[in-house]
């Protein structure tokens, strides 16, 4: 497990992902900026917290993000994310008495995610594709309280670009 963005008690760090993320332009030439971009703290703090959580997602045949938005200012996580995806929503309001609206739910949380991969190594339209393809959203299901009636062994092959 990491907390690629401290914790309550140490190393808390609230923020964007980039200064683009920053509309008052103004603030881009403050001498502290780099306290407010994720990513960048981390690096300051010198606590090797982005180089591991990437090589825990690279390492990974499976992983879940519990409890974590589709935000922006996560945007260097999703785009490590985009190469091997389940996407767990939790939404009150979905309404799943018709196949349609499954369907729509699914579509919209997919676009939210790839739209984070824009101006990213994997933003080219076959990429996008094949990405698009390997996205399973699963909407509202207890996936921690799942039983096995009989032990089963699998192996998921991990997608890799």
């Amino acid at each position: 497990m990491s907390h690629i963005h401290g914790t309550l008690d140490k190393d808390m760090i609230l923020g964007v992902n980039d200064v683009t993320q920053i509309k008052n332009r103004g603030f881009h030439s403050l001498e502290n900026i780099g306290t407010y971009i994720k990513p960048d703290a981390n690096d300051k703090l010198g606590n090797h917290k982005n180089t591991n959580a990437t090589k825990l997602l690279n390492d990974a045949n499976i992983y879940c993000i519990y409890g974590m938005s589709l935000g922006r200012t996560d945007k260097k996580w999703w785009i490590e994310i985009g190469k091997q995806l389940i996407i767990y929503v939790h939404d009150t309001s979905h309404d799943d008495s018709f196949p349609e609206h499954t369907f729509k739910a699914k579509d919209y949380y997919s676009t939210i995610f790839l739209n984070h991969l824009r101006f990213s190594e994997l933003d080219k339209d076959d990429l996008r594709e094949k990405i698009k393809k390997n996205i399973h959203i699963v909407i509202n299901r207890e996936i921690f309280k799942m039983q096995l009636v009989k032990p089963v062994k699998f192996y998921i092959e991990p997608f890799r670009l």
